[in-house]
């Protein structure tokens, strides 16, 4: 659900202010889990990897947690969400 219309002069927003601050609170929450998530996962493989099992199951789950991470990553860097 939008929380703003854009208009010829930028965005206004369409609901509460509370509402938009709320949602707002949880992308910043995202933004700032998102690289911590990524050196847990990087953490995760490495020990893996010094076990010689790059092969396993769960060494290919956290591979594509990571790829994932690194896509939404991009795309909030892309829309300057994220630095």
């Amino acid at each position: 659900m939008r929380l703003t219309e854009c208009t010829e002069s930028g965005y206004r927003l369409a609901c509460t202010e509370a509402d938009a601050a709320e949602k707002l609170g949880r992308l910043e929450d995202l933004c700032e889990e998102l690289p911590a998530q990524q050196q847990k996962i990087h953490e995760k493989m490495e020990a893996l990897r010094s076990q010689g099992k790059e092969k396993s199951c769960q060494f290919r789950e956290l591979m594509v947690q990571k790829l994932n991470n690194s896509m939404l990553i991009a795309t909030l860097k892309a829309h300057g969400l994220m630095d």
